[in-house]
Formats: structure tokens, C-alpha cells, sequence
């Protein structure tokens, strides 16, 4: 499992879990041991995210989980379980908002992508992700020291959290990642104002899973 931002909500008494007792770890990469499902076999390896976990459904904490099997979906050959966890819900969460967007009629000739939180998990990957495709990324961060491991990551130009927050900063950019609950007002305001203008934003993958 990964060590998520909500897990840490979850042990640290935040509001993500929302009954006790309850094991945490918000997604997992395992081999099945046993299965009611004709469909999932002992010896499979198969990875699950959202779906509640460590909010209303027990999580991976353990070294034994039992799942619903409409949960699960099979590890691709090209990962191990760690490297399906090194990417794991951040990475996912970020792939599904910049194909979210992408479906919406983004391209690199809309100018520049504003992602916020951006030194967070799934900030940090969806900057990767954007710069890898030819995207010039935007990364809003109220921590400076962050910059070089953004750059690394392929920002091309960065603004204080604090300059958002005065709302005419938003009205500059076509496209915004929000990763980052402090600034869901302003986008929504922001959108508003754009009209046909979109965001896509998120800290974990839709309960309904894959």
C-alpha cells in the first residue's frame, strides 16, 4: 500500500474515516490467496483503489485484506506491485484529471496549465505528466523551497500561493489542475466568469473505482 494524504487524515483523527473501528490504506497491490470469484485466481496479482477504503471500507493496513472482487483489477505486466504503488492513487488520480481534460478539448496550443497544490502527490505527478506531453505547466506552491524538484519535473514557471488567492490571478489561464481544497471558491468562480473554460481536480479516484 502507499502511506496517502487521507491515510494520514485517517490516523491523525481527520475526517476521512468515517466509522470505527477501521483499518486504513487507501489502495493495495496483492496477490490473491483465495477467491469466491471464478474470475480472479490464487496466485494473481491485482490492485485496488477507492472504493471507501480507509473511509468506510477497511483498507490495506494488514497483511491480509478481503475484497469485493468487482473491486480488483489485475496488475498490468508492466509493473510490479511496487512500482504500482510508487505510482499508486496519486499518480492515478492525476493520469484521470489530465485525460478528463484532454477529453474536454485541451491542447498544448491553449497556453499555459495552472496546476495548484502543486507539491503535492498528485500535483507533482500531473506537472510530470503535462511537461512529458508538451504542456506548459504553471506550478502554484506556498512552499519556495519545492521549486527545483518542480522544475526537475518539468514546471516552466511558478506563482505564490498567496498571489491566487487575490482571484484575478485565475482569470489568466484556459485550463487549471486544482489540487488544492483552499482554492475550490475561486476555480468555481473562475469558471463562472470563463464560461466554456474547464478545470479538473481531485485528491483521490472517483468511490466508484477503476
Amino acid at each position: 500500500s502507499t502511506l496517502n494524504y487521507k491515510d494520514g487524515l485517517a490516523l491523525t483523527g481527520g475526517r476521512i474515516a468515517r466509522k470505527m473501528p477501521l483499518v486504513a490504506g487507501i489502495d493495495l497491490a496483492g496477490t490473491v490467496i483465495e477467491s469466491a470469484n471464478s474470475d480472479f485466481k490464487p496466485g494473481e496479482k491485482v490492485i485496488v483503489n477507492g472504493y471507501g477504503l480507509s473511509e468506510t471500507q477497511w483498507g490495506a493496513y494488514g497483511r491480509f485484506a478481503r475484497m469485493k472482487s468487482e473491486w480488483l483489477v489485475r496488475l498490468p505486466d508492466a509493473f510490479s506491485m511496487q512500482e504500482a504503488m510508487a505510482i499508486g492513487t496519486a499518480g492515478y488520480t492525476a493520469m484521470l484529471c489530465m485525460q478528463a481534460l484532454e477529453d474536454a478539448g485541451l491542447t498544448k496550443d491553449d497556453g499555459e496549465v495552472l496546476v495548484t497544490g502543486a507539491a503535492g502527490g498528485v500535483g507533482s505527478v500531473a506537472i510530470a505528466l503535462l511537461a512529458q506531453k508538451g504542456y506548459r505547466v504553471i506550478a502554484a506552491t506556498g512552499r519556495p523551497e519545492t521549486h527545483d524538484y518542480l522544475t526537475s519535473l518539468g514546471a516552466s514557471g511558478f506563482i505564490p500561493r498567496e498571489e491566487l488567492l487575490l482571484f484575478g490571478t485565475f482569470s489568466e489561464y484556459n485550463f487549471i489542475f486544482r489540487f488544492s481544497s483552499i482554492f475550490s471558491y475561486y476555480v468555481q468562480k473562475w469558471q463562472f466568469l470563463r464560461g466554456n473554460r474547464r478545470f479538473q481536480g481531485g485528491s483521490s479516484p472517483p468511490r466508484h473505482g477503476v
